[in-house]
């Protein structure tokens, strides 16, 4: 077997064992009773319902559009995308949180796991959210939580929370 076979078979073997992973991460999290609880209350949420569903079509036609192909679709979003030209993933999902709104969650991830330029997250957050401005969250150091290197932008979807940091003329 060549080197390039080599590092295909390797390269496959690691996308795998990622994807075992998660489903098992997602198994356990979802055994959680808290998390089922909010599971439940996310199923009787209507707002929540309708304000995903009305946004996923576009959001998909413009994944697919960017060259993105879906992995695993998502009940709570557009679920995880990869496009393997530019070696990223985007995993979204939508959420109604402890403040009462509702808002979506961008992950940005690297094949190689590295943290995403900024380019690729300002990139993938336009992909799901156009006309929306996103936050990105650096999380205090005791409460990080992070499986891999990811850049995560999250958008309120039912406010906007932002000042007009613009009054003065441009961003």
């Amino acid at each position: 077997m060549g080197t390039k076979s080599k590092l295909k078979a390797s390269r496959r073997a690691i996308r795998r064992e990622d994807s075992d992973r998660l489903r098992a991460l997602d198994v356990e999290a979802r055994s959680r009773p808290e998390l089922a609880a909010l599971l439940a209350e996310r199923e009787t949420d209507a707002e929540l319902t309708d304000v995903t569903e009305s946004m996923r079509p576009a959001q998909e036609a413009r994944l697919q559009a960017a060259g993105f192909r879906c992995r695993i679709p998502g009940a709570d979003g557009a679920g995880m995308w990869d496009s393997h030209r530019l070696r990223l993933r985007i995993i979204h999902g939508t959420a109604r949180e402890s403040d009462g709104r509702i808002w979506g969650h961008v992950s940005v991830s690297s094949a190689d796991g590295t943290l995403p330029g900024w380019y690729y997250v300002r990139d993938a957050q336009r992909l799901l959210y156009p006309d929306h401005a996103g936050i990105v969250v650096i999380a205090p150091e005791a409460s990080h939580v992070n499986l891999a290197e990811v850049a995560h932008v999250w958008t309120c979807l039912t406010a906007d929370l932002l000042p007009d940091f613009g009054r003065f003329g441009t961003i």
